[in-house]
């Protein structure tokens, strides 16, 4: 599985590009799937290594930011939807095409206000130009926090669903650093130092 970091932006050495996931796409009202952030470059990672870790470590005083409990589960939603229709009679009839949100920070209503504007973004990405690429199975997001206790249980290669690992790891500190027991430093928002946040 590849392992990615993210705060406003993911960037991954194999793909030689960067890809965009802003919160801003997930901001209360102003949600969006942004074709011009499609980031369709990263399905074939995601489905050559069965998945992908999303590492966000940039914010302070929120358990998921919305890039992660927002923006990206539209983006997996989006493109599910989308590959269905671009390749409906290549896909089985348990196909999930729903929206999958974090409960403890996306409320009931927040996640119907963007599910109901889910099919007008799959219209305008398969009307576009893009290429998409068939999926063996469709994407899942997931979410680990600090206060998660269990890793979520994820399915067999090829079956199920292609796993979107959303894990944000920060948590609050006073003046943005802490002095951690075992000599180093935690600096909020150092997500944002892509030269050394890559991994592949």
């Amino acid at each position: 599985m590849a392992l990615v970091s993210i705060t406003e932006r993911i960037y991954h050495k194999t793909a030689n590009a960067p890809a965009y996931f802003k919160s801003t796409d997930g901001h209360f009202s102003n949600w969006s799937f942004n074709l011009r952030r499609a980031n369709l470059h990263l399905l074939p990672l995601i489905v050559d290594k069965n998945g992908v870790i999303l590492v966000d470590s940039t914010r302070a005083g929120k358990r998921i930011p919305d890039a992660l409990s927002k923006t990206i589960p539209i983006w997996c939603a989006v493109i599910n939807r989308a590959v269905a229709r671009r390749f409906g009679g290549a896909l089985t009839s348990d196909w999930d095409n729903a929206l999958y949100t974090p409960p403890g920070a996306v409320s009931s209503q927040e996640h119907h206000q963007i599910e109901i504007r889910l099919d007008d973004w799959v219209e305008a990405l398969v009307q576009s130009s893009f290429d998409l690429p068939h999926l063996p199975c469709p994407l899942r997001p997931l979410w680990i926090t600090p206060a998660t206790t269990t890793f979520p249980l994820l399915p067999s290669r090829g079956r199920g669903f292609l796993p979107v690992i959303c894990v944000s790891a920060s948590r609050q500190v006073e003046h943005g650093t802490e002095r951690r027991s075992v000599g180093f430093s935690y600096i909020q928002g150092s997500g944002d130092d892509h030269s050394s946040g890559v991994w592949g």
